[in-house]
């Protein structure tokens, strides 16, 4: 009796092993020149595109921000070199990081749910999401940082109560 069950049960993993690896070839499968061109359709539709310039832009920003107060005399001029060379990589690097994207969307997306998000996205609550989405992460990013903030009392208290009922270091403030 126990063989059979052993048997049985090697018989139901193999089983679902190999339609795991079915389903993930099947989802993940390596994208055509026309699932790929989809894809960058709807990270163009999405506003991907438009996040990663704009995060190259900060990127910029704050690099040169750190030269400036690391080095505090340095010239406008150098600034002004500086900055038109770091445009200059971002520009020739955020089209390398889209394509690298690409296999992403392939990996979590068929191509029947792309398309069905490139419709989304072209329909006015799909236009909505794309406007409305930057401004939710916003507003919902200062309440949770008000909400960390509000934890801080409380956490330090409890893990200051903790440590010290277990003979411990308190953590440093």
């Amino acid at each position: 009796m126990q063989l059979p069950q052993r048997a049985l049960r090697r018989a139901a993993f193999t089983a679902l092993m190999v339609s795991s690896v079915i389903a993930s070839v099947a989802r993940g499968a390596t994208p055509t020149p026309a699932s790929n061109a989809d894809i960058k359709t709807l990270l163009q539709l999405s506003g991907t595109e438009k996040l990663a310039n704009q995060m190259a832009v900060y990127m910029t920003n704050a690099t040169l921000d750190m030269m400036k107060r690391n080095n505090p005399g340095m010239s406008d001029k150098v600034v002004a070199a500086a900055k038109d060379e770091l445009q200059k990589i971002m520009a020739e690097k955020v089209p390398v990081l889209m394509e690298q994207i690409v296999p992403v969307y392939a990996k979590h997306f068929t191509s029947e749910e792309i398309k069905g998000l490139i419709a989304f996205y072209r329909t006015p609550l799909g236009a909505k999401m794309i406007h409305e989405t930057p401004l939710i992460v916003a507003e919902t990013s200062k309440v949770g940082e008000a909400w960390g903030r509000g934890l801080e009392p409380e956490i330090r208290q409890r893990l200051e109560a903790r440590m010290k009922a277990e003979g411990l270091a308190p953590p440093p403030h």
